[in-house]
């Protein structure tokens, strides 16, 4: 199994959501998160004397190996916003599973795709 964790801008989330529902991805997890590139001056507002950072979603999804260039490819036409910056894609292994509702370890655990 593979993990794939999509950064994204905020106003991009429908975007990349709706075109991995028409792939038959389900199951995506959602988190806010910040992070800081080497483009501080240009990317962030300053207030005062404190920097706004502003949000990124991250996508979390977990797939068989031979789904992840497909989904690769399909984020990156649908996050490209025509500015520095749109995310970033990771993508790692996953050693195993575990349901914590009958124990399984399996990639049936995670089975959220068609």
């Amino acid at each position: 199994m593979k993990k794939i964790e999509i950064f994204v801008r905020p106003e991009k989330v429908c975007d990349v959501c709706e075109a991995l529902h028409d792939m038959g991805i389900y199951g995506i997890v959602l988190n806010e998160s910040r992070f800081i590139d080497d483009k501080i001056d240009e990317d962030f507002e300053q207030v005062g004397d404190k920097i706004v950072i502003p949000p990124a979603i991250e996508l979390v999804l977990t797939v068989p190996p031979s789904l992840v260039e497909p989904i690769v490819f399909t984020v990156l036409s649908s996050f490209k916003t025509g500015t520095p910056g749109h995310g970033k894609i990771i993508v790692s292994s996953i050693e195993k599973t575990i349901d914590a509702d009958d124990k399984e370890i399996d990639e049936s655990t995670v089975r959220w795709y068609n």
